[in-house]
């Protein structure tokens, strides 16, 4: 079964279409006036905001005349046209999340393994120059010029 949790905060702005019969309410609550009715495959409106009342979390649609809620409950909505906007679930969140995190890190360990490289280069060079040196003090290495 395919992931449908997403975040209320990331509903809002999306557009929402029914998949039951569902009505559009003059406040959040179940026995509030009902405003609308909405059938199977009819775009309810651009969530506005969402509340969160003793009986579920209602989303807020506005109209030309003021707002109207739809109380949500699991099977309301299509979830594949929430889908087609783009909007991702919590899990693909997450998993973005962490592929985001696993490049950093991949990124931070291929230069970390440079850094590596150059000091070992660096640190045997100054070990040459340094035997150098103490060579040239035991034999007194002189360059004649002429």
């Amino acid at each position: 079964m395919a992931d449908t949790n997403y975040s209320a905060d990331d509903i809002i702005g999306a557009t929402l279409y029914a998949k039951r019969s569902l009505k559009g309410l003059s406040v959040p609550s179940e026995n509030a006036t009902v405003i609308q009715t909405f059938g199977y495959g009819d775009m309810v409106g651009v969530v506005q905001s969402y509340i969160v009342h003793a009986d579920g979390l209602y989303w807020q649609i506005d109209y030309p005349g003021g707002s109207f809620y739809v109380k949500h409950e699991p099977g309301n909505f299509s979830t594949d046209n929430i889908r087609d906007q783009g909007i991702l679930t919590t899990r693909e969140k997450i998993e973005k999340a962490e592929e985001q995190n696993e490049t950093v890190l991949e990124r931070i360990k291929v230069d970390m393994k440079k850094v590596i490289k150059t000091f070992t280069i660096v640190a045997i060079v100054v070990i040459v120059l340094i035997a150098l040196m103490e060579l040239n003090k035991r034999y007194h290495f002189t360059a004649k010029l002429k």
